[in-house]
């Protein structure tokens, strides 16, 4: 169960629903502690096209599927002290759904109010500190209807910032760079890539900033491709538009403007 995604065990939660008492929510705590950590996928935003990695679906949809099923005040409730862990960290897979159920049930500035507290503790600093940071900032990209992926990048910034050890300095990066670059600000997500690659040795994060370029690569492509299919439609509207206002003018028998839309037409074709 824990390779599955927020997405597979929403296909379960009909399940789920009918075990007694909050056998629901305790399946799903289950799923939350065998893989507490979470890392946001680089994708196209807002991510409606299905050839690209999407991002919505990868970092948000599972768990708002999930939200409406855990939005009681005992559920709730339960989430926000389920979401610490031993070591003082914070259960990423627990605070995205908290992220969710709290604001399905209207109730998301509690949970801001929460971290808030926690982040004001004397005790819960660097390393620590990190993954409720990363909480906070996903919080704040739930403000409105539509997430705003970068509205929670000082948070971001912060950890990255406060983060002490290479394995979660690599996290704290992976968190803000996934954001601005799947935000459109690929140049800007590679300048803050360089500007910190020095700090990073093991194999493994270089095997994880090879693998973010290469995906931001790919995204600043589709980007662009979506830009000119888009600049494509945009001039088909616009000969359309030329060719129908053509039409009246030979109606009217209006040589000036004929001779206008003739020449706006050949410029454009």
């Amino acid at each position: 169960m824990s390779a599955a995604t927020a997405g597979d065990l929403w296909h379960l939660q009909n399940a789920f629903v009918h075990l007694p008492g909050e056998g629901s929510l305790d399946a799903v705590l289950s799923w939350c502690r065998l893989e507490p950590r979470v890392r946001t996928e680089i994708g196209a935003f807002p991510g409606w096209e299905l050839e690209f990695p999407n991002y919505n679906h990868a970092n948000y949809g599972g768990y708002a599927h999930l939200a409406p099923a855990l939005g009681s005040s005992a559920a709730l409730a339960r989430l926000r002290s389920a979401a610490g862990e031993a070591d003082g960290r914070l259960n990423a897979r627990v605070a995205r759904l908290s992220a969710f159920s709290y604001r399905e049930a209207g109730k998301l500035p509690e949970w801001t109010a929460f971290l808030e507290e926690m982040l004001s503790s004397a005790g819960l600093q660097g390393d620590t500190r990190v993954s409720w940071l990363t909480a906070r900032a996903y919080a704040e990209e739930l403000r409105e209807p539509e997430p705003l992926i970068l509205e929670g990048r000082a948070w971001l910034e912060e950890a990255l910032s406060v983060a002490q050890s290479e394995g979660l300095r690599l996290e704290a990066l992976g968190e803000l760079i996934s954001r601005v670059a799947s935000g459109g600000r690929i140049a800007e997500a590679r300048s803050i890539l360089q500007s910190v690659e020095e700090q990073f040795e093991s194999a493994e994060s270089r095997a994880a900033i090879a693998s973010w370029r290469s995906q931001m690569g790919a995204l600043e492509v589709h980007y662009r491709d979506l830009a000119g299919a888009q600049g494509a439609k945009a001039k088909e509207a616009y000969i359309a538009e030329l060719q129908a206002r053509l039409a009246r003018a030979n109606e009217r028998g209006d040589a000036e403007n004929i001779a206008l839309y003739q020449h706006l037409l050949e410029e454009a074709q």
